[in-house]
């Protein structure tokens, strides 16, 4: 493979980084008891259970068995609701800033963020459960995780080529990151688990505009009991009140769903994937007033006389005076630091990924692709698209802080009726099938 057919992977295998992550540490969190097996912490005593790295990324495990370095018990594969088979929801923190002129962007995990050798890599547990060993009055939970990262310490150029790095080098911003994960057991607050981010400028310059992009892709695409699942990625802005009188409550939670609540072998049960998970911004530095949503679906590769198909998503026509910006291959995965940042600052919202089809161009976008059809309808895992929700900006002088908070939610029972994709979705007009999803549960966990 040329280079030009490398970097154009770049982007599809993007979207399976974090089984990367997964496979480097997979011996150690299966057998080993050892200082490297605090590299990560599990969220397990609530309904929505989670694995967070110390190095901006968590998800839902995609392994058969995980020890607890906690507890040293080991548990199964995470799903939503526990007893179901759905699992949804891999994330990672990306943060972007402007230094001496330099647009800078730190992302891609352990590429580019690791753990605080100060720390040895540990996580600090914590619980406001006085009868246990790790009682401490700093906690604001029943498990807090507590871990702290900085983008200093790798080193580039690495010794082998990634497809999705063709940089192959870091500049990094000079920031440490602690993070705080807190979870709770009983009802109605075990459907979520909050995370709290402390961004430290630890280098001699400011950071100037800074943004920063929650990025989700689909993880149960390692669910053995669904081998090929679809999904689809989009922002929920509202839904209406429990209180009813018309009213709609702020929801501004981006999300994952199945495509159709079944299994891909057409099973509709009490375990299929009907439900979804999704990130919402709880808290910003009060400068930090814009807020910008994104999508895109991988590149995919074919061989012989099969096209070569680029990474895609949504994109604005350029404003009067600006230039069209390229992203390098295709419409879709942003291509070095530069453009990443563009994507996060760029005032820009989505349309959803079932909406792929319409025609968006009275709304500034660009008309719809080509493949449009197969974006939009996503039957398989071909098309799982990753988004990033973003915001900013706000600066960083040298030794200042800044504090932000995240919701990780789950709702039940989005998918209501077996038939509704088979019978409603139509590509052209997503809307009727759109309809029939019931995102109350969700709605009301984020709330």
């Amino acid at each position: 493979m040329d280079q030009m057919s490398s970097e154009i992977v770049i982007s599809m295998l993007r979207t399976v980084f974090l089984v990367s992550v997964i496979a480097i540490t997979t011996f150690t969190i299966s057998t080993a008891q050892d200082s490297s097996a605090y590299i990560y912490g599990l969220q397990t005593n609530n309904k929505l259970k989670m694995l967070f790295y110390n190095m901006g990324v968590f998800y839902q495990v995609p392994h058969d068995i995980v020890l607890d370095p906690l507890t040293g018990l080991h548990h199964k594969i995470f799903t939503y609701p526990p007893e179901s088979g759905g699992s949804y929801l891999a994330g990672h923190i990306t943060i972007g800033g402007i230094v001496n002129s330099d647009t800078l962007s730190t992302r891609f995990g352990s590429f580019e963020l690791t753990t605080d050798p100060s720390t040895f890599g540990y996580f600090g547990y914590q619980t406001k459960d006085n009868r246990q060993s790790y009682y401490s009055h700093e906690a604001r939970s029943e498990l807090d995780l507590v871990c702290q990262y900085l983008d200093t310490v790798i080193k580039t150029p690495f010794s082998s080529r990634f497809p999705f790095y063709p940089e192959n080098k870091h500049t990094p911003l000079n920031i440490k990151i602690r993070q705080r994960s807190m979870a709770w057991s009983s009802p109605p607050v075990d459907d979520f688990i909050l995370v709290s981010y402390e961004l430290e400028n630890i280098g001699k310059q400011t950071i100037e505009q800074v943004f920063v992009g929650l990025g989700g892709n689909h993880s149960s695409n390692f669910n053995p009991s669904d081998s090929n699942p679809g999904c689809y990625v989009g922002h929920l802005k509202d839904w209406p009140s429990i209180d009813g009188c018309n009213y709609r409550d702020t929801v501004g939670i981006s999300y994952i769903i199945d495509t159709d609540g079944r299994f891909s072998n057409g099973e509709w049960s009490d375990i299929t994937p009907k439900a979804g998970v999704g990130m919402r911004l709880l808290e910003a530095p009060s400068d930090a007033k814009r807020r910008n949503y994104n999508w895109w679906t991988p590149a995919q590769l074919h061989f012989g006389s099969m096209a070569l198909e680029l990474p895609w998503g949504p994109r604005q026509f350029a404003q009067p005076g600006e230039r069209f910006r390229d992203f390098g291959h295709g419409l879709g995965f942003p291509y070095y630091d530069n453009n990443y940042y563009y994507l996060m600052s760029k005032r820009e919202f989505d349309y959803d990924q079932m909406f792929a089809a319409v025609d968006h161009t009275a709304e500034g976008f660009l008309p719809p692709h080509g493949g449009a059809v197969s974006f939009a309808t996503n039957s398989n895992a071909r098309n799982n698209a990753e988004f990033v929700y973003s915001f900013g900006s706000f600066d960083l002088p040298p030794g200042a802080r800044a504090e932000f908070t995240i919701a990780i939610v789950a709702g039940d029972s989005i998918h209501v009726n077996p038939d509704d994709y088979k019978n409603l979705f139509d590509p052209a007009n997503p809307t009727p099938y759109y309809n029939s999803l019931d995102f109350s549960q969700l709605a009301n966990n984020a709330r």
